[in-house]
């Protein structure tokens, strides 16, 4: 198939976030299963160059002089329409709701079957939130189909009135390659278990693993993500995370590293004995897909897609999000039951490799295509 994969990253992705997928990985595994893919971004400055090919087989296009707020959405359905004109596709993926306005109007006018990425609605009641919730809704409502990233988006959007038969489940992918439990860990001091990876936001729940630590005398506590560690003193964020562990008398046993690089992870993973998920929002669920990947028990809030990657006594611990209490006594059940840890662990590994892999998401993507192309009368 052809395929074009708008709004995309494509080229990079930001590693002070490390909760969010690789914005390459499926693009990448697309093309290695043999389908022709242009991956389509705005151009960020003059003088980018709007083309190239990547090594993992995909086409980049850079659109010029384009801006993605309202006021320039006539212009980049234009740059869009004359794109596929040139370039014809055989089914559009929009994986940016920015982009989606702009695309979807020039798919329609061009009569191109389209998908609809629907990742995360509103986190909040704010205003902000409730308008990036609707606008969701909307494209949804006029995709040929949508592809969500866990039960909670598709329970959402169906509530909104979109069939269920056209919206697919499809989950992020991870690097099974890399993310392997195989990998050597970096030396530590033992007792280091506990690893989260966060972007250093209030949201992160990472106040709860701090007030947790009280409770959990033996264990530490190490957290990836943010700005690279040189920028963590000027970093509110981690500056109030580390007032708020002076204040609970763990400051000794709490370790923000900054910035980590995918590439740096796995060997992170291999030196904790626990992941741990406790965000208040967690769209992906990356960071316990590759701990699982890697072998490792999850402790995780039983929110987003991380809802439907952890199973219960089988690969983790689900808690509420914000409950200390409830973080203590998972955290203190697996530390106090190693078998059962490992257990978790096994079991983890099996279900990252056989479900969360960029070749099962991209077959699954795939199929979403065909369905859409069958939809749309392009057999």
């Amino acid at each position: 198939m052809r395929v074009s994969l708008v709004g995309a990253d494509g080229i990079r992705r930001t590693d002070s976030d490390p909760t969010t997928p690789s914005s390459t990985g499926l693009a990448t595994a697309l093309a290695y299963a043999g389908h022709e893919v242009t991956v389509l971004v705005r151009a960020e400055r003059p003088g980018q160059r709007s083309r190239l090919t990547s090594e993992s087989g995909y086409q980049l296009r850079r659109i010029a002089g384009t801006r993605l707020d309202a006021p320039h959405l006539a212009e980049l359905t234009q740059a869009l329409k004359e794109h596929w004109n040139r370039q014809r596709p055989d089914v559009v993926h929009v994986r940016s709701r920015a982009f989606g306005d702009a695309a979807q109007q020039a798919a329609d006018d061009l009569e191109l079957p389209l998908v609809q990425n629907v990742d995360a609605l509103g986190a909040t009641d704010s205003p902000s939130s409730r308008r990036q919730a609707d606008n969701y809704f909307e494209l949804a409502a006029r995709a040929d189909r949508v592809i969500v990233p866990s039960s909670v988006v598709k329970q959402q959007i169906t509530t909104e009135g979109i069939p269920r038969l056209k919206i697919d489940l499809v989950p992020s992918g991870i690097n099974l390659t890399l993310f392997d439990p195989k990998v050597t860990p970096i030396p530590a001091d033992p007792p280091t278990r506990l690893l989260a990876f966060a972007a250093l936001t209030p949201q992160d729940g990472i106040d709860t693993l701090i007030e947790a630590l009280i409770h959990l005398p033996d264990a530490r506590l190490v957290i990836g993500g943010g700005p690279s560690a040189a920028r963590l003193p000027q970093h509110a964020e981690a500056q109030r995370l580390r007032a708020h562990a002076r204040r609970c008398g763990v400051a000794n046993r709490v370790k923000l590293l900054g910035r980590i690089s995918e590439a740096k992870m796995p060997a992170l993973f291999a030196a904790a004995d626990i992941a741990v998920c406790v965000p208040w929002h967690d769209a992906y669920g990356q960071t316990a897909m590759r701990a699982m990947a890697c072998g490792l028990p999850v402790v995780a809030t039983s929110v987003g897609a991380l809802a439907d990657i952890v199973v219960p006594t089988a690969t983790g611990v689900l808690i509420p999000p914000g409950q200390v209490s409830a973080t203590v006594a998972a955290l203190r059940s697996l530390i106090r039951h190693p078998f059962q840890a490992q257990a978790f662990g096994v079991s983890g590994q099996v279900r990252a490799a056989t479900r969360y892999g960029w070749d099962r998401v991209c077959w699954e993507t795939a199929r979403c295509y065909e369905q859409t192309i069958t939809g749309k009368g392009r057999v």
